[in-house]
C-alpha cells in the first residue's frame, strides 16, 4: 500500500508540473461530471461545434455564452444547481474551446449569430433563457434583439451587451504572452485572484499564444461588425444584469446605462465578486438566475 501510494504521488506530481494541461481537462471533466454536464458536438455547417448539455431535456432552456478567449467551463460550477431543474446548454463559441478555426468563415458579429442559430436549431433549442459574459453577453443581446421571438430572458454578466450606441472594439491580444500576462490580468479581473502555480500559468500562456493568431483574426472581424452596438430597448423579454461589486464606479455606470437602456431590468449586486462573479461568487450566481428562471418559466406555462 506504502509502494502504491508512492507511485500515486509521483503520477499526480508528474500531471501537475509536467502535463499540467492533462490535469488541467481531467479537473473540467470532473467538475462538468459533478455539475451534471455532458460533453457533445454537432456538426454547423464547416465547423464542428462542442457544448455541454445537462438537466431533463425539456422546454425550459437556459444558454450561457463565454468571453472571448475563454471557453465553455466558465459556467460549469454555477450551473451545478440548475441542472436538476433546467435544461442547461454551455456551448464554446466559434473559434473557441475544443471548435476549430476555420479559414474563410464570418466571425463577424452577425457571423456568429448564424452560426449560434444554426447551434439551436440543430439540438433543437426552439425558445430559451439566454445569457454571456463579455463577448458572450454581446451576442446574447444580439441575439435577443435580431430574435426576440425566441428569447423568454436575457442574463447579462458585466458590462458588455449594455452599449446602447456606443462602439467599444475588443482589443487585439498581443502577438506573444507569458505568465505575467495572466498574472495581470486576474488582478484586474478578479477580486481575490486565483494563485495558479507557475506550470500552470505557463500551460495556459503556451496554449494561448497557439490560439492568438485565430484569436486577432476574429477579433478583427467583430471590431469591423455592422451595426455594432446593441439596442436593449427593443428587447421585450425580462433582463437580468449581474456585476460584480468590486469597481465602484464601474457599477455606477452600468447601472446609469441600465436605468436609461431598460428601466424595468433587474439589476443584481454579487458580493465579493469582480469582473467575473460566475468564476468568484458561483453560488450567489446561480441563486439569482434561478429566481429569474423560475419567475420566466412560471410565467410562460
Amino acid at each position: 500500500m506504502a509502494t502504491l501510494a508512492i507511485l500515486l504521488g509521483v503520477a499526480i506530481a508528474s500531471l501537475y508540473f509536467i502535463y499540467p494541461g492533462v490535469l488541467l481537462e481531467g479537473l473540467h471533466r470532473l467538475a462538468a461530471r459533478a455539475a451534471g454536464l455532458e460533453q457533445r458536438s454537432v456538426q454547423v455547417g464547416n465547423a464542428r461545434m462542442h457544448y455541454y448539455e445537462g438537466g431533463p431535456n425539456h422546454k425550459q432552456t437556459l444558454v450561457l455564452l463565454h468571453d472571448l478567449g475563454d471557453d465553455k467551463n466558465t459556467f460549469v460550477t454555477a450551473v451545478r444547481t440548475l441542472t436538476p431543474h433546467y435544461r442547461v446548454i454551455l456551448p464554446d463559441l466559434p473559434a473557441h474551446g475544443a471548435n476549430a478555426f476555420v479559414d474563410g468563415e464570418d466571425y463577424s458579429l452577425q457571423g456568429q449569430h448564424r452560426q449560434l442559430q444554426q447551434f439551436f436549431s440543430a439540438v433543437t433549442a426552439n425558445r430559451f433563457v439566454i445569457g454571456g459574459h463579455g463577448l458572450g453577453g454581446h451576442l446574447a443581446s444580439y441575439f435577443a434583439q435580431q430574435e426576440p421571438q425566441k428569447i423568454e430572458g436575457l442574463i447579462l454578466l458585466g458590462s458588455t451587451g449594455l452599449q446602447l450606441t456606443e462602439t467599444t472594439p475588443y482589443p487585439l491580444f498581443p502577438a506573444q504572452v507569458d505568465t505575467n500576462y495572466f498574472t495581470a490580468i486576474y488582478q484586474t479581473k478578479y477580486r481575490n485572484p486565483p494563485q495558479y502555480p507557475q506550470p500552470v500559468l505557463q500551460h495556459k500562456a503556451n496554449q494561448l499564444n497557439q490560439q492568438i493568431p485565430f484569436f486577432n483574426q476574429v477579433i478583427t472581424q467583430l471590431n469591423r461588425s455592422q451595426p455594432y452596438s446593441t439596442d436593449l430597448r427593443s428587447v421585450s423579454s425580462p433582463i437580468l444584469v449581474l456585476v460584480g461589486d468590486h469597481d465602484a464606479e464601474q457599477v455606477t455606470k452600468l447601472r446609469d446605462t441600465l436605468k436609461t437602456a431598460k428601466p424595468d431590468a433587474r439589476f443584481h449586486l454579487i458580493q465579493n465578486a469582480g469582473q467575473a462573479p460566475q468564476l468568484e461568487a458561483p453560488d450567489a450566481v446561480a441563486q439569482t438566475i434561478a429566481a429569474l428562471l423560475a419567475t420566466v418559466f412560471t410565467e410562460s406555462q
